[in-house]
């Protein structure tokens, strides 16, 4: 089955059928406490299906699945159709343009790669392509200097999904960017799909030319959050499994708990912890989560704020950024739910924390700065 529900609290599996209605879940939806599992076809499939540069394969432990929970279940239910490989492909059942956008790390390759590898037995290589954006430029430029721009045209025009790859890096040259601009057109006539994914959302991308920003910023955006902690003690239990790693499930929550951002994070803490004997470490030292006060505590002597600036009232730009952050800490260090964060910021209701922790991830997709400033208290925090 593709996709398959865990309950995450106790470890049970339950199969789900493809294609499943969401009247089907219990109560109509997923449940809260519940990640969804989602197989990908096996690496080795799809070689010689790419206009630019061949991908690799995907790293030990994320390469034939992905693990959503709840911060990632729209895009991955948004996706199904995509993912689960129908005998037909019908793009009536999908959106296109359709843009993925997270930070680094959050899984976008992993699962554009597992939609090529899903479709290329059916559509075969002159149906289907894929390649990066700067890949696109550069296959361009060199077919237009070598007089081969209409075999070039006639490639991409014919073609029923196209998969470009980190779209914000697009060239910011005129001819290049008016290229896949009437691309974009001629596949919305053809109905062909184009599958896009980006750091940046496309409205952020000043560097786009106006014609392209929009009929990208027009199609159907989805965002990706790395892991929560229920996704991410899930995927320490696969990687534990695979590994036959000595690990209980008390000391795999405290890893899910404590580590934060890119599966490859979960991972190199893993490796830490089954390489502890051999250095004479004890792996049962273990982080643990830090405290709320220890969060408030930090964030503000980083901001050079007050702690009780930071639960008052004030609702100055810096102010609120820094309340955001703690939230964000808090959420993805600790199992603090929001109610109790609310009480830790001064009493705020669950709501406005809620507010607070979508605003900041929609910054970590476009913003630099704020994925910096995550990770310098993520190293002040965990002591790492």
């Amino acid at each position: 089955m593709l996709f398959r529900a865990l309950k995450s609290m106790a470890g049970e599996l339950i199969s789900l059928p493809v294609g499943i209605p969401k009247t089907a879940y219990p109560d109509g939806a997923m449940q809260v406490d519940e990640v969804l599992r989602i197989d990908l076809p096996p690496v080795e499939t799809g070689a010689g299906i790419t206009l630019g540069e061949s991908f690799a394969g995907d790293t030990l432990g994320q390469g034939n699945c992905f693990v959503a929970g709840p911060e990632n279940r729209l895009p991955i239910l948004a996706l199904e159709h995509l993912l689960t490989g129908e005998t037909d492909f019908d793009s009536n059942n999908w959106a296109s343009p359709l843009v993925l956008v997270g930070p680094a790390g959050s899984g976008k390759s992993l699962l554009v790669r597992g939609i090529v590898r899903r479709w290329q037995p059916l559509l075969g290589e002159d149906c289907l392509a894929y390649l990066s954006a700067i890949d696109f430029a550069r296959t361009l430029q060199t077919a237009r200097s070598e007089g081969d721009l209409a075999s070039f045209r006639i490639r991409l025009r014919t073609l029923k999904l196209l998969v470009l790859e980190d779209i914000h890096k697009l060239p910011p040259a005129i001819a290049i960017q008016h290229e896949l601009r009437d691309l974009l057109d001629i596949y919305d006539e053809s109905g062909a799909t184009i599958l896009c994914t980006s750091r940046v959302p496309p409205t952020a991308q000043q560097q786009l030319e106006s014609g392209l920003r929009d009929r990208l910023a027009g199609s159907l955006v989805l965002w990706l959050n790395h892991p929560g902690t229920e996704a991410r003690l899930e995927l320490l239990k696969l990687v534990a499994v695979e590994r036959e790693t000595t690990i209980n499930e008390r000391q795999l929550r405290t890893l899910a708990e404590s580590v934060t951002g890119p599966a490859d994070h979960l991972l190199r803490s893993l490796r830490e912890w089954e390489v502890a004997p051999q250095v004479g470490a004890n792996p049962a030292n273990c982080r643990t989560p830090p405290s709320a006060k220890e969060v408030v505590a930090v964030v503000a002597r980083y901001f050079n704020l007050t702690q009780a600036a930071l639960k008052g009232p004030a609702r100055r730009k810096t102010l609120v950024f820094a309340r955001a952050i703690v939230v964000y800490l808090l959420r993805t260090l600790t199992p603090i739910s929001y109610v109790d964060i609310g009480r830790a910021l001064g009493n705020r209701d669950h709501t406005t924390i809620m507010h607070a922790m979508t605003s900041i991830q929609k910054s970590l997709a476009r913003d630099s700065q704020t994925q910096t400033i995550l990770e310098d208290l993520r190293r002040i925090l965990l002591a790492v």
